[in-house]
């Protein structure tokens, strides 16, 4: 059988746990939260991108992205960054990597702190256990 100690030991090694799970959450959490879509959208994707249209002048056929870097930079970086801000965050797989990271780190919390309250409640029944005897 179980002691109280015994009991009181696995409550304390839980919450050592849930602490660190709750940090867990919390840096998944702040991943999401300052989660940048240009530093996963390049230059090279945005060209690539724009080079799917081509256009032809004097007889010449060009790519869209190459002209624009070349001949405008700025209006090539500005618009590029208005392409990545009208993209949905969900459409980077980055992005759903820390949800789905995000996602286990609550669920372990949750079970942690499941575990947690019945512990708790095995705990109250020895000491009621050990009054009654």
């Amino acid at each position: 059988m179980r002691t109280i100690e015994d009991v009181q030991d696995e409550i304390n090694e839980i919450t050592i746990k849930i602490e660190s799970a709750e940090k867990e959450v919390e840096l998944s959490q702040n991943k999401i939260d300052y989660f940048d879509k240009g530093e996963f959208f390049d230059e090279d994707k945005y060209k690539e991108l724009l080079n799917e249209e081509t256009l032809e002048v004097a007889g010449i056929t060009m790519n869209v992205g190459d002209v624009l870097y070349e001949i405008d930079y700025t209006a090539f970086r500005t618009s590029m960054i208005d392409y990545v801000d009208s993209i949905e965050y969900t459409e980077f797989d980055e992005y759903n990597e820390f949800q789905e990271e995000l996602e286990t780190a609550e669920e372990e919390l949750e079970e942690l702190e499941e575990e947690l309250e019945e512990l708790k409640e095995e705990l109250e029944e020895l000491e009621n256990e050990e009054e009654d005897e």
